[in-house]
């Protein structure tokens, strides 16, 4: 997250972040080398920038697609019976249930695997058991597709596919969790259909710790998410910006396990952004959304605690 292997790409007057979750130009990776990096391993942007949801559709138009297993065709959370997702009954934004997820059959396809996973993170099983299934089928679906501009491309490990899984979990979760503070819908970030973090095309490249090719075409890949390219729009509001805002500041935070880089300290946070601001790589309006992300963050951490 969904996390810092981007570099901005300007956009109006933005160059692109911390990598793949870290969202900083690279005169400012620079500049701050004396300070912990992020670990560039989820994604944020657009080929390098930030995962982040479109405004252009609404959490049910875009809502993820479970496998039905039984009839061998997709259907929504909300049509499911009997053995894929039932739906809390708790209004927009409520996490999926996932108690009756059966296993994916071995010929399953990458569109299954994907919906599978992501119906999996959304469902209110335990953390580390959420972490084990999604990583048993992804690994499964990563090991047999060939779904790759590139066969010769190393493809990540079932040990870095589950340190890769932790980590988009981890931030997935928090984007939700902030989202319902303030009171969005950010069900979906970094789990939508065909560019999400569970994808087995992207996630057999994402998932490894570098900047190889094959890293840098999944960062492609993942970031042509519509949110991302939200963040990209030079007319957007601060308003607008605000999934891609928490986005951003909430993987700066995050530990990376994929790259083992600790989390970002706040005053390396406010750094950034005004360094970013005053050489003109980021707009008023992104540099306001990123401030306002600041105290949900804090508030999301403070409710952890």
């Amino acid at each position: 997250m969904g996390i810092g292997m981007l570099s901005f790409q300007p956009a109006v007057n933005f160059t692109s972040g911390v990598q793949q979750m870290g969202w900083l130009s690279a005169s400012t990776q620079v500049a701050s080398s004396s300070a912990p990096e992020a670990a560039p391993s989820e994604a944020f942007v657009s080929q390098d920038s930030i995962c982040l949801l479109s405004g252009s559709e609404s959490p049910q138009e875009t809502s993820l697609l479970s496998p039905d297993i039984a009839s061998g065709k997709f259907v929504s959370p909300q049509e499911s019976v009997g053995g894929a997702l039932q739906p809390q009954e708790t209004g927009a934004g409520s996490e999926v249930k996932a108690t009756e997820l059966q296993e994916l059959p071995e010929d399953a396809t990458d569109a299954q695997t994907a919906a599978y996973c992501n119906g999996i993170a959304l469902s209110d099983r335990p953390f580390e058991e959420r972490a084990e299934l999604i990583t048993a089928a992804l690994s499964k679906a990563v090991a047999k597709t060939t779904d790759t501009p590139n066969p010769e491309w190393v493809k990540a490990s079932p040990q870095q596919l589950r340190l890769y899984v932790e980590e988009t979990l981890d931030h997935t979760d928090g984007v939700r969790a902030i989202g319902q503070l303030r009171g969005e819908d950010f069900t979906t970030h970094d789990l939508e259909p065909k560019t999400g973090k569970f994808e087995p095309r992207i996630a057999q490249y994402l998932a490894l710790p570098g900047r190889e090719d094959s890293v840098k075409w999944a960062i492609k890949e993942h970031n042509a998410s519509p949110h991302h390219d939200l963040w990209h729009n030079p007319s957007a509001s601060k308003e607008e910006l605000a999934e891609s805002a928490t986005d951003i500041v909430n993987a700066w935070r995050m530990e990376r396990r994929v790259y083992q880089k600790p989390p970002w300290g706040w005053d390396r946070i406010a750094s950034v952004i005004n360094e970013q601001f005053q050489s003109n790589e980021i707009s008023v309006a992104q540099r306001d959304a990123l401030y306002e992300a600041i105290p949900y963050q804090q508030e999301y951490e403070a409710g952890k605690a």
